[in-house]
């Protein structure tokens, strides 16, 4: 015969134990809630501490050339092909500036046979990419003083090149054809040699063009 006891008659080993057991349980319950609370605090800690790494970043990281590609007018430099190329914005439309232009070092066969349809045939599309590839371009390191610009290249650059802002200000720009390394290459602006500057190298394959690469097919 099961025993069963009035709640006054239950033995004070079973009702400590039953107040036990609820203590316990407990516990576990407020321990997991301060385990997932910490768990939480240290996700939001995390995200700040990534939200404020980037926007320092985003800060301190110095641009050569400041401006954004569509505050650019007009773009000369020396092209590839050993032709001194110049575009001109005009309308919200691209166009070859001619009156900069110097075609008379160009190398055989590199201008087109049908020279009239090519100038009227700009390509939009490869002069804003040159626009986009010479702006954002991080600084990585400057050397103040160098004491011989053939080490780095500068003495005779791969390419001198002219970008005109709408403000009217204008940046020269010389870029080397030596690269400290596969992950960099050397830069003086306007004319200061006081200081080269370690940039991208995409800062010089934004310039490797020659005249075909902005006709239109």
């Amino acid at each position: 015969m099961k025993e069963t006891f009035r709640p006054e008659q239950v033995p004070e080993e079973i009702v400590n134990a039953a107040a036990e057991n609820r203590s316990t349980k407990r516990q576990k319950v407020l321990l997991l809630a301060a385990c997932l609370f910490l768990l939480l605090q240290t996700a939001v800690y995390a995200a700040l501490l990534i939200r404020d790494g980037r926007q320092d970043r985003a800060e301190t990281k110095e641009l050569l050339i400041p401006q954004t590609a569509d505050e650019i007018t007009g773009i000369t430099f020396r092209a590839q092909d050993r032709t001194v190329l110049s575009f001109a914005l005009k309308d919200g439309q691209w166009s070859l500036d001619e009156a900069r232009c110097d075609f008379s070092g160009a190398l055989p066969g590199t201008l087109p046979d049908d020279w009239e349809t090519a100038k009227e045939n700009i390509s939009q599309g490869a002069v804003r990419v040159l626009a986009s590839g010479v702006t954002g371009i991080a600084v990585r390191g400057v050397i103040e003083d160098p004491e011989d610009l053939s080490q780095y290249g500068l003495a005779e650059p791969f390419t001198e090149a002219e970008i005109r802002m709408k403000d009217g200000s204008a940046v020269r720009l010389a870029v080397s054809d030596t690269a400290q390394s596969a992950s960099a290459v050397y830069a003086v602006l306007d004319g200061d040699v006081s200081k080269v500057y370690i940039c991208v190298p995409s800062l010089k394959s934004a310039f490797e063009k020659e005249f075909r690469d902005f006709t239109a097919s």
